[in-house]
């Protein structure tokens, strides 16, 4: 066994830099431009060690205080950070490297030179500083074509307008690059299937002065009296094997299939495909066709295979094999899991943290009903027991249904035009069933949503045209019937009363992170409009009857005898990844939601649709459902139920700065601010719990913390240790009040908080 020193002292790591080697403990670039400088810094050889907060490299030094150890037991590092020492020969690459990047980017004449401190009382510590010489960068004076093929160069010269090579651009070895690139996609498209990016060249002429460059780009034919083919395509074969077979279906003329099919499948791959015999050759067109048969869930693995067959010396026929290799047809899987979760007055007999276990058992059918149809079902039971009750039992049991039908092609396609059904990505319908029992109620929930999956771009929309919930609920125990038969307490009746959420949702998804990249990056998730009740009130008004009694207090009219919400709601949830100079990342969030009751229930809104705050993944100082509404405050166990700590309205904030203490251990400073609100036109009110613009950024709540994460490479285990720095319903000072910090210990104080990958 061997213990590992954890000192957070920044001197002692020089103690073990050997004679006569120089830790690397700062690397600058001046004088670079600005554009470039994060490119450039990339290229330097000699990177620092990794910091702790920018000061202390623990890693490293840990990495000196194991070394003896791995020698003595051949053991590879693959926790500790090994050190960077300065050398000569790093220094001159990195020069080379930081000139021949500024000369590829236009700057010709840019010199680089290095400067080197050697420093600490046993010259242990080395600062590099690269300074940049540079004047104008080149920027192109003039543009021509040579281009020995007639036909390529009127391609060419009619798409020249997207050419990014232009006159008065700043010159860059990158931009002939991407524009290489865009001729051979833009030939690729134009049916030159062989064409290659090795018959393009440019010719630059770099001695007009005035810092100016005129390039030549050409384009060479593929011999002395040869030109590039045209090809157009000739056949078209499904196999599902990956050889030939000489037994197959004639499914169009020259479109034939070997293997297993129907005639719906049949139906499947023709529609898939936007290349048809006779067609000119499109690369997009190609990649469009592969796109849409992988959408076809029963098929693992989709290619192509190009045989060429030469016709003339300008024109030839591209037959096309795509090979379907499908999945097994059922899969199984079962999965058990430790659980816990915190239920903070979930009912009467409830409070505290609860205990269990969940397990789950999933059935696939990869062609379900042999229609190319993914159905999934997925069965899953759960059961907790709270340890604050013991030898009494008080237990939540769950239990969940769900199927999920994934199609190749979109719901009502025939009713499309044809631009928008080849946008759909994917097309799902989900059936779902969910119990869940309490010593206080028990309820059941039945769900069905029908939806499309569209991706744009950087974009991915998420449309649930269809999104229909019956929620009913028993009540179980006397104490909770008399809590929700008080008048005070209407609110909370009515959310027990047996109603329907009946609407239709628009959300997307949006990132610019690259993968493998280093950059900062941003994620958007918007659940940009979501709407309910508007069918049922049009049919309420038809069919419907008024509603009598307290319960008119919160629905107007019912719709085949069914209690209905009608609102509107959106969220927005925005997440800036930033890089440091340390290997280290800063990430800000923010969020705002909000939802707003009218028409059938003017005053309310379900509870399953109202935001709460706290939690490990929301402001970390308190439990979950414990915070607000506003500066609202409980004085008795029974203004202290959940529920009262729900709201119409969710601003909030985080900060997170995240590092790395090994390669298994991440560690994170983080700060979290927000807080929730009633609207003011809500029957349902508490003693400041309601937004007011006069004071609300009065009552934002404040907590700080240290999260420790433990990275098992295919998940994230979390642990975050979060306190309360403002409360918003303290009676006094807001700042550490004394109702938190002067009447507990301080181990009380602390927030512990569980989690499965990071919180944002």
């Amino acid at each position: 066994m061997v213990a590992i020193v954890f000192q957070m002292a920044s001197c002692t790591v020089y103690r073990h830099v050997p004679n006569g080697k120089q830790l690397v403990t700062k690397v600058t670039v001046k004088g670079a431009p600005s554009a470039h400088k994060d490119q450039m810094m990339e290229l330097v050889e000699e990177k620092t060690n990794t910091k702790i907060f920018g000061i202390w490299r623990v890693r490293t030094r840990n990495w000196y205080l194991t070394e003896k150890w791995r020698n003595k037991h051949s053991k590879q590092n693959t926790i500790w950070e090994a050190p960077s020492y300065y050398t000569e020969e790093g220094t001159q690459n990195t020069v080379d490297k930081l000139e021949s990047y500024l000369k590829n980017n236009g700057y010709f004449n840019a010199k680089v030179t290095a400067k080197v401190k050697i420093k600490g009382l046993r010259k242990r510590k080395a600062e590099v500083e690269y300074i940049v010489s540079r004047n104008k960068a080149y920027t192109i004076n003039d543009v021509s074509r040579n281009i020995e093929d007639y036909d390529i160069y009127n391609i060419l010269e009619a798409d020249k307008n997207n050419s990014l090579v232009k006159k008065g651009k700043t010159f860059s070895s990158t931009m002939l690059i991407d524009e290489r690139e865009r001729i051979l996609n833009l030939l690729k498209n134009h049916g030159y299937y062989d064409f290659s990016r090795e018959y393009v060249y440019f010719d630059l002429d770099s001695t007009l002065g005035n810092h100016k460059i005129d390039v030549s780009i050409g384009l060479k034919n593929p011999g002395l009296y040869k030109r590039h083919k045209v090809y157009t395509i000739g056949t078209i074969k499904f196999s599902n094997k990956d050889e030939l077979d000489t037994n197959s279906v004639l499914l169009a003329e020259k479109v034939s299939r070997t293997g297993y099919g129907n005639a719906y499948i049949d139906d499947l791959l023709l529609r898939s495909m936007r290349l048809m015999p006779g067609d000119l050759y499109r690369e997009a067109d190609m990649q469009e066709s592969l796109k849409n048969l992988r959408k076809i869930k029963m098929y693992q693995y989709v290619d192509v295979r190009f045989l060429r067959d030469s016709v003339s010396s300008d024109t030839a026929i591209l037959n096309l094999q795509v090979i379907l290799s499908p999945y097994t047809k059922y899969q199984i899987q079962f999965q058990t899991e430790a659980i816990t979760s915190e239920q903070n007055g979930q009912g009467l007999s409830f409070n505290g943290r609860l205990y269990g276990m969940a397990g789950s058992f999933t059935f696939k059918d990869n062609n379900f009903l042999k229609k190319g149809i993914q159905m999934e079902t997925r069965l899953r039971a759960s059961s907790e027991i709270s340890l604050n009750y013991y030898p009494k039992v008080a237990s939540n049991n769950e239990l969940s249904l769900s199927n999920s039908y994934y199609f190749a092609k979109p719901f009502l396609a025939r009713l499309m035009p044809i631009d928008m059904r080849n946008e759909i990505d994917q097309s799902t319908l989900s059936l779902n069933a969910y119990y869940e029992s309490n010593p206080d109620f028990s309820r059941y929930t039945a769900n069905i949503a029908a939806g499309y999956l569209i991706e744009k771009g950087r974009f991915k929309h998420y449309i649930l045209p269809i999104d229909f919930n019956l929620i009913s609920t028993e009540i179980r125990s006397e104490r909770f019937k008399t809590l929700l038969d008080t008048s005070v307490n209407l609110y909370l009746s009515n959310l027990f009363d047996n109603h329907t959420i009946a609407g239709s949702r628009w959300g997307f998804y949006y990132t610019n992170k690259v993968i493998g990249s280093k950059r900062n990056y941003l994620e958007i998730t918007a659940n940009i409009i979501e709407l309910a009740g508007n069918v049922f009130y049009v049919g309420s008004k038809i069919f419907g009857t008024p509603v009598q009694g307290e319960l008119s207090k919160t629905y107007q009219r019912t719709f085949l005898d069914l209690h209905f919400f009608q609102f509107a709601k959106g969220d927005y949830d925005f997440r800036f990844h930033q890089k440091t100079f340390w290997n280290n990342e800063i990430v800000y969030r923010a969020y705002v939601g909000m939802i707003y009751p009218f028409g059938n229930t003017p005053n309310s809104v379900p509870f399953e649709k109202r935001y709460y705050s706290g939690g490990s993944n929301s402001i970390r100082g308190w439990g979950v459902r414990r915070l607000g509404p506003g500066s609202y405050k409980a004085v008795s166990d029974n203004q202290n139920y959940i529920y009262f700590h729900s709201g119409d309205i969710k601003l909030e904030g985080n900060f997170e700065y995240r590092f790395s203490v090994s390669n298994l251990l991440k560690m994170a400073l983080f700060a979290d601010a927000g807080n929730i609100w009633n609207n003011p036109h809500n029957t349902f009110q508490v003693p400041g719990g309601e937004w007011q613009w006069n004071r609300f950024y009065k009552e934002f709540a404040v907590a700080g913390g240290l999260g420790f994460r433990f990275d098992f490479t295919y998940f994230v285990f979390r642990s975050d240790l979060g306190f309360p720095l403002r409360d918003p319903s303290a009676s006094a000072n807001k700042w550490f009040p004394k109702e938190i910090y002067g009447t507990e210990k301080f181990q009380n104080i602390i927030r512990f908080n569980f989690g499965i990958g990071y919180p944002f």
